[in-house]
């Protein structure tokens, strides 16, 4: 009775390798969770992709996160998303910037495309921080945050978060004037969107 459970649940769970091997842009949207530190140590007694229990619901769960398509590929642009948000709001706390600022930065150091920028997703996340709190003309403090360019003085809590990340006056000046060019007044989308990252205010889907 025991196999022909196991075999059903087999049959429930499989996953339709053709299905998803189109998919090259999975949907980040998602509502199901995968808890699979509750079956960890259990094991199929074979013929599955992944015979640790665990292991597979973890993948299930990469797949319906829009992470993975299957065993093999991945979601790299949805993997430097968060990695990018995750550098923002780092840095972000480090810089005392308020909430509403970070998430303007990252909506920013999102729709950089670093790989054509060339250069490090700290530089990129930090100048986006700089170029938030310089634009920044409702909260209270921001005018007295100097940091840009064309400032004689520069806020010291930038200056020590960008020696601990090992970050260059020179680039940090080069990437500012850049971001001055590049950046529209028009916000990009501030969570993961596919247009991204060479979103404009003209784009549309």
């Amino acid at each position: 009775m025991a196999e022909k459970d196991e075999e059903e649940t087999k049959r429930e769970l499989r996953i339709d390798g053709d299905a998803y091997n189109q998919l090259t842009k999975p949907d980040p949207h998602w509502a199901t969770l995968f808890r699979a530190k509750d079956v960890r140590g259990q094991r199929w007694s074979s013929d599955f992709l992944k015979l640790d229990k665990e292991s597979y619901f973890k993948m299930l769960g990469e797949i319906h996160r829009g992470e993975k398509n299957g065993p093999k590929w991945e979601h790299s642009e949805l993997k430097t998303y968060r990695l990018r948000v995750y550098l923002v709001e780092n840095i972000g706390e480090r810089l005392n910037l308020t909430s509403l600022q970070i998430d303007r930065a990252k909506a920013r150091a999102t729709n950089v495309d670093a790989e054509k920028f060339g250069k490090k997703l700290e530089l990129v996340a930090f100048c986006s921080c700089a170029y938030v709190v310089h634009r920044d003309e409702n909260t209270p403090y921001a005018a007295e945050r100097k940091y840009h360019p064309n400032c004689a003085e520069s806020d010291e809590i930038f200056n020590q978060v960008a020696l601990e990340f090992g970050l260059r006056q020179h680039d940090i000046d080069r990437v500012c004037r850049q971001f001055d060019q590049m950046f529209s007044e028009r916000l990009p989308p501030k969570g993961f969107d596919e247009r991204k990252p060479n979103w404009t205010p003209t784009t549309t889907r």
